[in-house]
């Protein structure tokens, strides 16, 4: 298992729907409330097109999440997440086994 100090921090997620609306919207989730952690950094990657990209923050959770949800520092009840200030949208996701490979530790890109 990863260290419990670590994952101190309450976040915010909204998983993202199957499909956008008819307008071409997308609609999201009930929010739920998981044990996290923000990081404040630069973070180079490579997105699913193949293009590298810099995240502004990394979030670190247990609970699965997914790219095109949104991630926010602190608790919200709000159930649009590009309503809430703060709010960011995932744009990629590292899952990271513990030594037993037993759980898994997920490292969010915003």
């Amino acid at each position: 298992m990863f260290p419990n100090n670590l994952l101190q921090q309450t976040l915010t997620y909204w998983s993202p729907s199957a499909n956008p609306d008819q307008f071409g919207f997308r609609s999201f989730s009930a929010p739920v409330t998981l044990d996290g952690r923000k990081e404040e950094k630069n973070v180079i990657f490579i997105d699913s097109n193949g293009r590298e990209q810099v995240a502004e923050s990394v979030y670190w959770t247990e609970s699965d999440v997914q790219v095109q949800g949104y991630l926010f520092l602190g608790s919200s009840t709000v159930s649009d997440p590009t309503s809430v200030s703060g709010a960011k949208e995932i744009r990629a996701i590292q899952k990271i086994p513990s030594l037993r490979a037993d759980k898994f530790l997920r490292k969010a890109l915003v």
